[in-house]
């Protein structure tokens, strides 16, 4: 059973190796973490546009592997109108256009019956049957 569906900005920090990835991998350690499909293709945009090459982008790959893929089913672009015509009835950011591939990534983890581990807790603050992890803050210094 998947316990966590893991947001794009996570994965980043993990794969850059960032200051704040470790924060997020001490709660990943002993449970089954999952991405959305959607998560693959923002990171491979992101490569994409900064011109990354073949090799960096198989490492990307090779990387992605490591986590259990929501993929796109016919019941999820079913929740997924449900989940975004109720984030527009109560003004929730996720109704907003420009959170489409955010609403996604809540979507799956809704789909799995998972918590959503994100550092962008506001966006996803509040929405119905989505729970998101509370990570510790990042340890000034």
């Amino acid at each position: 059973m998947i316990r966590v569906v893991v947001d794009t900005d996570v994965l980043a920090y993990i794969y850059e190796q960032s200051p704040e990835a470790d924060r997020f991998q001490s709660q990943l350690r002993n449970t089954v973490a999952a991405i959305s499909f959607v998560s693959i293709a923002e990171l491979h945009f992101g490569a994409r546009a900064k011109n990354w090459n073949d090799k960096d982008i198989a490492d990307l790959d090779r990387y992605l592997r490591n986590y259990r893929v929501i993929r796109y089913t016919n019941r999820l672009p079913r929740l997924f109108a449900e989940l975004r015509a109720h984030a527009i009835r109560i003004g929730h950011p996720l109704g907003q256009p420009n959170r489409t591939n955010d609403l996604w990534v809540a979507t799956s983890a809704v789909s799995a019956g998972a918590s959503l581990m994100t550092n962008n807790d506001p966006r996803f603050r509040g929405f119905r049957d989505l729970t998101v992890l509370n990570c510790p803050p990042r340890r000034p210094g």
